[in-house]
């Protein structure tokens, strides 16, 4: 301020401004009053000197010039810049880098900075703190993209230690919703009717975006799934950033399962099995599968029998019994019987057979005089059926043999026509 009164008369004052050395906005070129009020700005990286003359009056009275120096010192001027997040979340941003920016209006004074951040409740992660760089993690626990703003005010570090005027840092942060789900199971192969598969699907936030309306699916394990055990977070119905759903079912192995070779395609020889889970945030279908082998087993034997001890005469009837059984693991059809040596008398083909199941055929032979020859009796038979996929199955009986109750004899009876006899010769 410049003094107003000498004497009690009042003094007025003029003045010019130059730029004597370096550059410098904020002043006028000339002025008058009682007050020289004016913000003066470096407007390159070195201190500029802007010198004032100023002139007081009384009246049309002219005092002499006083002259003032002003060194102005560089303040350092940033840039507002944008940034564009990825899924990472990941800011690291150098305010060095952006006062260091000429072709932006920046003007390279080394400075150091500190910066406030606006208020954001759907973005966790940023902090108001001071550096030369802003090393933060930023995470859009919404879903639709969100903006932070950080305020920075640089200061000089030379000179001064100007404090510059605020930038900003404007900081868009990703929609990032994203799930896994793994699916799978405790056993590699199947191969019998109650067999259990017990089976794990994990569900896992691998985004930043709150996951609402889980809706976790599996048909082999009656349709959708209820009461995960949740981990790496609460346990509310939101399936949050981090945080871990798990689901436990088993399924039971049926005999269509082994019989079809396959579900749901038949002769893959596999259980195929899918999980699914959508969200209102990702509605579209993601799935995950588990695939168990099954092990398929298709035999049957076949055991003659017969209650004959011996035979001993042309025409004795031999009974025989052949019991059929299934074996394997799945269903025969059309099990054929051959018997070379005999006559079946029961239903021949087998229509169908069961793991596990037995079917009887009998069989007679009728003696002949050739069986009693020989002496003995040997019947076999053999079988030939198909599995579910229509392969041949085919097995053979044992052999039974039944001895003959031989009786050997014969007889002797003489005659002659004579009547009589009467001489010698």
């Amino acid at each position: 301020a410049l003094s107003t009164t000498t004497l009690g008369t009042t003094v007025n004052y003029s003045w010019t401004a130059t730029v004597i050395s370096g550059s410098a906005t904020g002043f006028n070129t000339n002025g008058s009053g009682t007050n020289i009020s004016e913000v003066l700005t470096s407007i390159t990286n070195t201190p500029a000197l802007v010198r004032y003359i100023i002139t007081p009056s009384i009246g049309n009275c002219t005092g002499a010039s006083i002259t003032r120096d002003v060194t102005v010192n560089p303040t350092p001027i940033g840039f507002n810049d944008l940034v564009n997040l990825d899924c990472s979340g990941n800011l690291s941003y150098s305010l060095s880098d952006n006062v260091n920016n000429t072709s932006n209006g920046a003007n390279s004074i080394p400075a150091t900075f500190t910066w406030t951040v606006s208020t954001n409740s759907n973005i966790t992660g940023p902090t108001a703190s001071s550096g030369n760089t802003i090393n933060q993690t930023l995470y859009n626990l919404s879903n639709s993209s969100q903006q932070i703003i950080y305020t920075v005010t640089p200061k000089a570090t030379g000179d001064g230690t100007c404090t510059g005027n605020s930038f900003t840092v404007t900081v868009n942060v990703p929609v990032c919703s994203s799930i896994s789900i793994s699916k799978i199971a405790d056993r590699s192969s199947v191969s019998l009717i109650g067999d259990v598969i017990n089976y794990t699907i994990t569900v896992v936030n691998t985004g930043n975006t709150s996951q609402h309306n889980v809706i976790v699916s599996d048909p082999y394990l009656g349709g959708n799934l209820l009461n995960p055990i949740k981990t790496g977070g609460n346990t509310d119905n939101i399936l949050e950033k981090g945080e871990t759903w798990t689901y436990t079912g088993s399924y039971v192995i049926t005999q269509s399962d082994l019989d079809n070779y396959g579900k749901p395609t038949a002769g893959s020889g596999i259980i195929h099995n899918i999980a699914s889970v959508v969200t209102t945030e990702l509605p579209t279908v993601q799935s995950a599968t588990s695939d168990v082998n099954i092990t398929k087993t298709a035999s049957f034997t076949m055991v003659k029998a017969t209650t004959a001890t011996t035979y001993s005469a042309v025409g004795d009837v031999l009974n025989y019994t052949i019991a059929v059984t299934n074996t394997g693991n799945v269903t025969l059809h059309g099990i054929q019987i051959t018997d070379g040596n005999g006559t079946i008398t029961s239903t021949n083909p087998i229509v169908s057979l069961s793991p596990g199941l037995t079917s009887t055929v009998t069989i007679t032979h009728t003696v002949t005089q050739s069986d009693l020859d020989v002496g003995s009796i040997s019947n076999s038979a053999t079988g030939l059926g198909k599995d579910p996929q229509d392969i041949d199955v085919s097995s053979s009986s044992n052999t039974v043999t039944t001895p003959v109750s031989k009786t050997a004899s014969f007889t002797m009876v003489k005659a002659t026509t004579a009547t009589t006899y009467s001489a010698v010769g």
